[in-house]
Parts: structure tokens; C-alpha cells; sequence
């Protein structure tokens, strides 16, 4: 962004508006704009005020026009072929032909739809000898998880503007290209802020000071999963005594890593073959891997060139 400002100084100050928005709408809902903790089992520890409810609800149409255009603008970048390969994509299956972030089964894009329970068996955790995290694979071959694959899986059920966008841009590359997913990410932009109204009104509608009901199970064991921006994300709990005795959780981005190496190595082969050199090497990794959205440290520190 830093370096951008000079050139795109209008589109950055908007960007980190709408960032500034959804970090607000975060510290409303979940107490804080990081690991929120707002919500606890049996209820929320604070509803938000009506004035401050409907001041996020007028936002989120101030900002659809600059997220419009945000997708126009990522939509128009050159995107490389020469690394292509098919993969599969998974993601929640809301149900009731409707696109959305949670649901109790897994949709797979081989048409394949398994109950979140057997998680297990959909990402098959491993340890890599070359990694510090652990790798999954679904029917021994990588998958990816996130935006292109919410997108690739559901977007047909898309309504509305982002409907729109959808189908304006979507194309067969999406299927075996993760840059995409960029503007995959984009176009969801729109899809979550026509999303925000709806919402609102729905919170407005709960009576306020509610009590936090207290379970009434003390032991037992489940799992949930949810559509972070990154991809699935896998709870597991065993509780027992009312404690938590057990747990698991499988992030969207281990899910990722088979993938990106496979699209690094198909990247990476190619480029020297054709005597590419080591910055522009270096460039085309880090646009493959910063599509899959990692984490800051992992987007910055996770390409190093070396030649034997």
C-alpha cells in the first residue's frame, strides 16, 4: 500500500477506509478487531446500540461503489497461464441453494457432499519432513479452500450486485489458476457489504439485554465449521466436567499448502527452463502465494531463490 500511494493515492485512502469499516463492524459484533470475544456460549456478553447499528448499516452503501470498482480494477491485471494445473476445491455447503460462510456439510467440487463431522477425513493432517506445518490432502491430491473455492462451488447461486459481477467475470481459468482468487475476494467484498443491511435489521429486531444462558450440557463432543476469508476452518471440542478436555482445529491455510507448492513448483520449473532470472522468479512465486491470502509474515518471508 505504502508503495502504491504515490501513484494510486485515492484507491489506497478508500481501501483502508473500507478496511477501517470492516475492522469497526468486527470491534461492534465480536469486542474487538482481532480474536474477538464478544460472543461466548449461550449468547453475546454486549448487544450494540441501535445509533451505532444503523450508522454501519448506512456505510455499507457509501462503500459499494468504491468495492465495485475495486473489482473492475482487479479483474483488469494480466494474470500468467504458464503454471495452470486443475485442482479441487472445498468449501461449506449452506444449503437451500444459497451462497454463504457456514453450514454442517462440505461441498466438494467433484460433486462429492460429506458432513463437517468427518473432517478428518476431508483434510488428512500430515507432517511434512520439509515444513514446521502440517499439510492436508484430500484423496491423496492437494485441494484448495477460500474465495475461488466458495466461488467455483457456489457463485452460481450468487444474487444481486455481486451475482452480477460473478457471472460478468468468471471463466474457466478460475478452476486451475489461484491468482483468481484474488478477485474472487473482491467480488465477495460486494456480496458481504449488500449483506450488512440485512443484517442489521435482523439484530435490530432481538431484544435487548439479553442474558447469557448457561449450558446445560456439561460433556459431549462436536465439530463446526466456518468460512473464514482465508477458507474452511475446522473447530473440534470434547468437554467433559464442563471443561474443554479436547481439541482440534484444522486452519484454511495448512488446507492450502499442498497447493500452493504445487503451483510454486509448476511456476518455478517452467520460468528456469526458460532462463528467467532469480527477481522475476521470486515475483511470480510471491503473486502465487500472496493469492492464497497468508498471513503477513508468510506473504512477506515465504519466497527464497536459490540456485544449485
Amino acid at each position: 500500500a505504502i508503495a502504491m500511494a504515490e501513484k494510486y493515492g485515492d484507491e489506497v485512502l478508500k481501501a483502508l477506509a473500507l478496511k477501517k469499516y470492516a475492522n469497526q463492524i468486527m470491534e461492534v459484533t465480536s469486542g474487538r478487531m482481532v480474536h474477538g470475544e464478544n460472543p461466548t456460549v449461550g449468547g453475546f456478553g454486549k448487544y450494540p446500540d441501535e445509533k451505532t447499528l444503523l450508522d454501519i448499516k448506512a456505510q455499507a452503501e457509501t462503500f459499494m461503489e468504491f468495492a465495485e470498482f475495486g473489482v473492475g480494477l482487479v479483474a483488469g491485471l494480466d494474470i500468467s497461464d504458464f503454471f495452470e494445473e486443475a485442482t479441487t476445491f472445498m468449501c461449506c455447503e449452506p444449503g437451500n441453494d444459497q451462497f454463504g460462510l457456514v453450514g454442517d456439510d462440505i461441498r466438494i467440487s467433484n460433486g462429492d457432499v460429506i458432513p463437517c463431522a468427518d473432517y478428518l477425513k476431508l483434510t488428512n493432517e500430515r507432517f511434512a519432513s520439509h515444513s514446521a506445518a502440517k499439510h492436508c490432502l484430500y484423496k491423496g491430491k492437494p485441494f484448495t479452500v477460500g474465495a475461488i473455492a466458495r466461488m467455483n462451488n457456489l457463485g452460481e447461486r450468487m444474487k444481486g450486485r455481486a451475482g452480477k459481477l460473478f457471472k460478468k467475470h468468471w471463466n474457466e481459468r478460475w478452476l486451475k489458476n489461484p491468482v483468481f482468487n484474488n478477485l474472487a475476494q473482491a467480488i465477495e467484498i460486494v456480496w458481504a457489504l449488500e449483506q450488512v443491511p440485512k443484517l442489521v435489521d435482523a439484530i435490530l429486531k432481538i431484544k435487548k439485554n439479553l442474558e447469557i444462558v448457561p449450558p446445560t450440557q456439561t460433556k459431549g463432543e462436536g465439530v463446526g465449521a466456518v468460512e473464514a476469508p482465508r477458507g474452511t476452518l475446522y473447530h473440534y471440542y470434547k468437554i467433559k466436567d464442563g471443561l474443554v478436555d479436547k481439541a482440534n482445529f484444522i486452519i484454511p491455510t495448512g488446507q492450502n499448502l499442498e497447493d500452493i507448492e504445487k503451483y510454486l513448483r509448476n511456476a518455478v520449473e517452467s520460468m528456469a527452463e526458460r532462463g528467467d532470472d532469480d527477481d522475476a522468479i521470486r515475483f511470480q512465486c510471491e503473486v502465487i502465494a500472496r493469492a492464497y491470502d497468508p498471513c503477513i509474515s508468510c506473504s512477506t518471508h515465504m519466497v527464497q531463490v536459490k540456485r544449485d
